[in-house]
């Protein structure tokens, strides 16, 4: 794609320097809160803009009383329609979800216009596109209808050139916004292996908080959010942004404030926010705020932040104020698996080949069972996440894939995500401030109501007890196990006092008992519809999980007893772990808890 620059200086907003978003271009506005959107809500002609979440469309709203008209969850064919007739309105300004984009197509019919050609398409925040799919699939309904537009542009501050090949048949070019001047924050990088006791060191050590102003937490973790607030005792104090879901299942934790929208009269001294609202969401606060960014891989690997889009979309939220200080907490993980970008290609290549042949088998099949078994086998196959509908590749979800493995690839050594934030085009936007605080044990979030039943909880106690209990003393590590264990002996004392009288293993006997309830469900299922092919796999699935440890023993044991419940040919016990593999790609053995095992990376088959 061509590549032009226009500058921009201080102070300036885009209107200043363009009169209007062009058409078939991605525009790179490299800067948050220039006002992209805002131009096109006045710029004189009919647009639709997409926003990746509802608390950006009723920001907006708020913002421009009666200009626009909100599509989301609740907001029906009807009101769009009255909108779309109102006279009123010369330019109809209509800001939707990618899921509520239907009700558009559908109301502009509706009233007899030709949406393609009358309307503006202008998908914000569009490196969502590709972030945000491989757990949200209908981010790119609008996509098959964006082509069609006559005039349409992609636009973000962290905006990816898609692979898409449509962008380039299209002539999309790319107009990136230059800053001519120094606009890069200041950001302090802790690097550890407790993001819990770092952030609590950091907020008795390293903020002073004056009595007006606010911190603000983002951590992709409700989990992880309100095991922090419990255990720093902060209860009354905080206020938690998430989804709608998330919202139901905490609500009513000990006077913690919870919205699934953003209300400035609502924040309170510690502000939690999840990844809804790292972009595209207008923050307006009369402080100067302190911003806290949180990595903790054993909470999840959701809640890595992407240093080329997260970190900017944070730092950017607050709307007409400096930040009183950034700070990024993050630990890191060696036996995360990932694959350079090449590796990565080369896997989803032999994927795809491996696909076709299966597909030409089955194509040139003449037998009816073969046809069925081959056609079963290809919805399973993994590969068919990159597929549409079709059988066409979703680009958008190799992008995804891509991007996801380089960005593990930043949190296997600290080295490397510092590498990363000293990259050319990241010092343009931070300037690094790093240290290390390394304490005698790792992290760990005790159970929070609603979220995890008591056999978790009991593997999860258990294996931090071996960990505290079995920690190598450092003079110059800080010590902070005897405050973990007042907290487990305080919350949880009848595991205390099970782990210490009949050990550890035999609470992770304990805890791989969900078994049973496997074996429950799968008798009913087989008596309510009866027993289908891939009963094994299913329950297979259930049993391991992927990016879980197990041991060698626990996994030939296992392995064996489902080969005798569905009386299949792996008898062999010394293939046992050959014939596992044929099922799930494992690391090299490993050891966890004086225990030797393997780590489950991907199922070969969904």
């Amino acid at each position: 794609m061509k590549k032009r620059f226009i500058i921009i200086y201080k102070s300036q907003f885009l209107k200043d320097i363009i009169g209007s978003i062009p058409s078939n271009c991605i525009l790179f506005k490299t800067l948050t809160g220039i006002g992209a959107t805002h131009l096109e809500i006045i710029t004189p002609r009919h647009s639709i803009i997409i926003e990746p979440n509802v608390p950006v469309i009723k920001g907006k709203k708020k913002s421009h009383k009666g200009k626009i008209i909100g599509v989301y969850e609740g907001i029906y064919l009807p009101h769009i329609i009255n909108y779309l007739k109102d006279p009123k309105v010369k330019y109809k300004k209509i800001m939707t979800t990618p899921e509520s984009f239907h009700k558009v197509k559908e109301a502009i019919a509706e009233v007899g216009m030709d949406m393609h050609k009358e309307f503006f398409l202008l998908f914000d925040e569009c490196d969502r596109t590709s972030k945000d799919i491989d757990f949200r699939k209908d981010i790119i309904l609008p996509m098959e209808d964006f082509f069609k537009f006559e005039m349409k542009a992609f636009v973000s501050a962290t905006a990816t050139i898609p692979s898409d090949p449509r962008f380039k048949k299209q002539g999309f070019e790319i107009l990136e916004i230059f800053p001519d001047f120094d606009y890069a924050k200041q950001l302090n990088l802790i690097q550890t292996n407790n993001p819990f006791a770092a952030l609590k060191k950091s907020l008795q050590d390293n903020i002073i908080v004056n009595e007006n102003e606010q911190i603000f937490i983002f951590l992709n973790s409700t989990v992880g959010i309100v095991s922090v607030i419990e255990q720093l005792g902060i209860q009354t104090q905080s206020a938690i942004f998430c989804s709608s879901n998330s919202a139901d299942k905490i609500k009513g934790n000990g006077g913690v404030s919870v919205h699934y929208d953003i209300d400035e009269s609502e924040f309170r001294k510690y502000n939690f926010l999840t990844s809804r609202f790292y972009s595209a969401v207008d923050i307006y606060v009369n402080e100067k705020p302190h911003i806290i960014l949180l990595t903790d891989l054993n909470i999840a690997e959701h809640t890595m932040i992407d240093p080329y889009s997260d970190l900017i979309q944070i730092a950017g939220r607050f709307r007409g104020i400096e930040l009183a200080s950034l700070t990024y907490i993050t630990n890191h993980d060696s036996e995360l698996h990932y694959r350079t970008p090449n590796e990565a290609k080369a896997y989803l290549k032999g994927c795809a080949e491996t696909y076709k042949t299966i597909q030409s088998l089955r194509d040139v099949s003449t037998n009816d069972g073969a046809k069925e078994t081959l056609t079963e086998a290809l919805e399973r196959i993994s590969y068919t996440r990159f597929l549409n509908d079709n059988g066409r590749i979703n680009y958008f979800m190799v992008d995804n894939y891509l991007q996801k493995e380089e960005l593990k690839g930043n949190f296997t050594d600290p080295e490397l995500l510092r590498v990363t934030l000293n990259s050319e085009q990241l010092r343009k936007q931070f300037s690094l401030n790093h240290r290390d605080y390394i304490f005698n044990i790792s992290s760990f979030y005790p159970k929070v109501n609603g979220v995890k039943n008591y056999i978790d909880i009991v593997r999860d106690i258990a294996n931090r007890l071996q960990n505290i209990y079995s920690a190598k003393q450092d003079v110059f590590a800080i010590d902070f196990s005897e405050d973990e264990l007042y907290r487990l002996e305080s919350k949880h004392p009848e595991i205390i006092e099970a782990y210490h009288k009949i050990g550890m293993e035999e609470l992770c006997k304990i805890a791989y008992s969900k078994k049973h309830i496997v074996d429950a469900i799968s008798k009913h299922d087989k008596e309510l519809v009866g027993a289908s092919n891939f009963d094994f796999l299913d329950e297979l699935h259930t049993i391991f999980s992927i990016n879980e440890f197990y041991s060698g023993k626990m996994i030939g044991a296992t392995f064996k007893s489902l080969v005798d419940k569905y009386n299949l040919p792996y008898r062999n016990k010394k293939k046992y772990l050959a014939d596992f593999r044929r099922f799930f790609t494992l690391s090299n053995r490993t050891g966890r808890n004086k225990l030797k095992g393997y780590v489950i990376l991907e199922k070969k088959f969904n």
